[in-house]
């Protein structure tokens, strides 16, 4: 009788049968081996053993009697072990790569997830090391980031069985080109209106205003500043008033805003990655930003205004350095946000004050825009696939110029397009309630327009839809930028 079944191989016949009748993963490793050379399998088939070996968790325990030990490799190091965080622009994800002997084990996916596993055995300890260099290069090319096997915060286990006496060694690397991954700023996540309301309630969750600017992080380190956007790509000159942080003499890492329009060359600083060369991003928000009120305010005249939670535009000027905090009161925080809102601010700020510093996306920090509505009448639609949408217009009362105002796509779905662009096509103008954000809406374009089926007024005609709506600021814009004596009558 064979002992070989239906669909095995010689060698996948004696693994089985090697599990089936003896225990102890040692015997098993070595016994399979004399089995093999017993049975006469061949080279290629014996390649496969390495693999078989592997897969049954087994090759840790055997070391071929036939093969010859290089004399690098029996000072090898017992573990060389890489584990890294990404995180840009939605994705959360983790790679970690470790050689103990002849393995290389991997694993990866989402953070926080159920992570996928590799691993794959090799004649040599060098031939494991290069494929694990390899991959890991590939990964910090990719703007992964380092981190600790076994830290909760990314969920990457520890890859090797500790079963080897030897010291852990971490494969050091050099990205391909610039990929200042370590300065890549926390991402704000989008909030609805109830999430803000919980915080605004919580007693370890603190507000501050949102500010009309740009992403900006900020390295003070050997007599120089350096800045680095959104992405953690290093940009070409920082914020005039980041100069100001070489007083303090320190090496320091602040993320912050970089100012806009009335505040140009003005840095706005809310968060500290590192001081004096210790890393505090594992540290809650609530002792960061303390450490950093007390070095700010330690220094006279550094800041252009007191630390506060809110910067009112009244207060902005060029090349100032603000420091903004967070608000821990709650009637003092729904006192804010109500200030915010009522002159037409960029937005709301929620941060956990528990929470640690994480690049990319982050549940501990999140925002809510402060959007303003106006109504306005289709003008004509755009069609595509999936990327189809509406342009809006507005009409000035007083000659009946009419203006586009935006393009809008977002909250509106094909079918919608659909009816709005057979209405259009019948000679109507079907009126839509939009909301934007007014504070960004510095010209004569919405800015983030957003509209739905549910928000169309067939209450109002188009005339209804006057630029009136935007405020006596942008009527005069309108009026400068297009003259009513240059215009016919309509």
């Amino acid at each position: 009788m064979s002992l070989v079944e239906s669909g095995e191989t010689l060698v996948e016949a004696l693994v089985r049968l090697t599990k089936l009748h003896f225990q102890g993963e040692e015997w098993q490793a070595h016994l399979f081996f004399a089995l093999c050379v017993l049975a006469g399998v061949t080279d290629p088939e014996l390649n496969r053993f390495f693999d078989l070996l592997t897969a049954h968790r087994l090759l840790p325990f055997f070391s071929p009697c036939n093969r010859s030990v290089p004399q690098e490799e029996q000072h090898m190091p017992t573990i060389v072990a890489w584990a890294g965080h990404y995180a840009h622009a939605g994705s959360d994800k983790v790679w970690a790569g470790a050689v103990e002997g002849l393995v290389f084990r991997s694993a990866w996916g989402k953070r926080g997830g159920t992570l996928q596993r590799g691993e794959k055995a090799f004649t040599t300890h060098d031939l494991a090391v290069a494929a694990f260099s390899k991959k890991q290069t590939e990964k910090a090319s990719e703007g992964y980031q380092e981190v600790a096997f076994g830290d909760p915060t990314f969920g990457i286990p520890v890859l090797f069985d500790g079963q080897q006496t030897g010291e852990v060694t971490s494969h050091t690397f050099v990205p391909q080109g610039e990929r200042a991954v370590e300065h890549a700023p926390a991402h704000v996540t989008k909030a609805d209106e109830s999430l803000i309301t919980q915080a605004l309630a919580h007693p370890r969750w603190g507000v501050s205003e949102k500010l009309d600017g740009e992403r900006c992080v900020c390295v003070s380190t050997d007599g120089t500043i350096v800045a680095f956007n959104s992405k953690g790509q290093r940009v070409s000159a920082p914020p005039v008033a980041a100069q100001r942080l070489l007083t303090l003499g320190m090496d320091l890492m602040v993320d912050g805003e970089r100012l806009t329009r009335d505040g140009a060359g003005s840095y706005a600083l809310f968060d500290c990655l590192e001081m004096g060369g210790e890393n505090l991003r594992p540290l809650p928000f609530a002792e960061r930003i303390e450490r950093l009120l007390q070095v700010m305010s330690g220094t006279a005249d550094l800041l252009t205004h007191p630390p506060s939670a809110t910067l009112a535009l009244d207060l902005w000027r060029p090349n100032a350095l603000y420091l903004l905090t967070s608000e821990a009161d709650p009637d003092q925080g729904r006192v804010l946000v109500e200030a915010v809102r009522a002159r037409g601010g960029e937005g709301i700020i929620c941060r956990d004050f528990d929470g640690p510093y994480i690049a990319g996306d982050t549940k501990h920090i999140v925002k809510s825009n402060c959007s303003s509505d106006l109504e306005a009448f289709s003008l004509r639609g755009n069609p595509g696939v999936a990327t189809g949408l509406v342009t809006l217009g507005l009409v000035r009362p007083s000659d009946g110029r009419i203006f586009e105002v935006c393009n809008v796509r977002s909250g509106l779905r094909d079918a919608d397009l659909a009816v709005l662009e057979a209405c259009i096509e019948r000679g109507d103008r079907p009126v839509l309630s939009v909301s934007y954000l007014g504070a960004r809406s510095v010209g004569l374009k919405l800015v983030e327009p957003r509209t739905d089926m549910t928000r169309l007024r067939e209450d109002r005609t188009w005339q209804d839809c006057v630029i009136d709506q935007l405020g006596p600021a942008k009527v005069a814009l309108f009026a400068s930028q297009y003259p009513e004596e240059q215009l016919d009558r309509a």
